[in-house]
């Protein structure tokens, strides 16, 4: 008996540690769009808020704290290195983990010219089925992942009118087998992630500067 059970550990610590998983994107950035589309004259102050929803198998799930300031510095980060503006004040808008009250939603709204509140939306789909079987044989049969993510952007003045809406998604899939275990320093999980909404980002402020929202309004002369 001590015998079997002996295997048994030693087989899934075997299974756990050669376990590879790999994730990519279903529409890689195209190094060829115009980025950054600034071209170093802007003036503009924009206060970037982030907010975010997990969905996992249509039902709905807590964020984490750790993931919720992950995605509000990848967006920020895409906003200060657009070129596009000449400062960024960035948050996030957190919810209490006691009542699930949203906290910091003023932050962000002050003395700034424009407004972006950014709401990004991942829904997972697992099959567990898949899951449990690529389990218990060793990571030898396959399974994935799959995670939308959704990037909701709405543009405002400093008066708080509407300039503009914009909304990107893209697919990170996720595959779990054990020949990934070479490929995963190069697509880990939660860095193609990481880069999946620093992209989407992206391709928001390329499409906001293509319509020329973010040029806020002259200020009003005074009589």
């Amino acid at each position: 008996m001590k015998t079997s059970l002996g295997i048994c550990l030693a087989t899934a610590a075997l299974a756990v540690g050669l376990s590879g998983c790999a994730a990519h994107t279903m529409k890689p950035f195209d190094s060829h769009s115009a980025w950054p589309p600034g071209q170093g004259a802007a003036v503009s102050v924009i206060g970037v808020r982030v907010y975010g929803e997990t969905f996992l198998n249509d039902r709905e799930e807590g964020l984490s704290l750790a993931d919720l300031r992950l995605w509000q510095e990848q967006t920020a980060k895409a906003y200060g290195e657009s070129g596009l503006f000449a400062g960024v004040e960035s948050s996030s808008i957190e919810a209490d983990p006691e009542t699930g009250v949203p906290v910091g939603s003023d932050a962000g709204i002050g003395d700034v010219d424009l407004h972006a509140d950014v709401q990004i939306i991942e829904r997972q789909q697992v099959n567990w089925t898949m899951a449990v079987i690529t389990g218990v044989t060793a990571y030898i049969i396959p399974s994935k992942v799959t995670s939308d993510v959704t990037v909701k952007t709405t543009i405002r003045d400093n008066k708080g009118k509407v300039l503009g809406e914009f909304t990107t998604s893209n697919s990170v899939v996720t595959w779990q087998q054990i020949v990934l275990i070479v490929a995963m320093p190069f697509q880990y999980p939660s860095t193609v992630e990481r880069q999946a909404i620093f992209d989407l980002n992206r391709l928001a402020l390329i499409e906001m500067n293509d319509k020329g929202v973010l040029v806020p309004a002259p200020a009003a002369k005074a009589p």
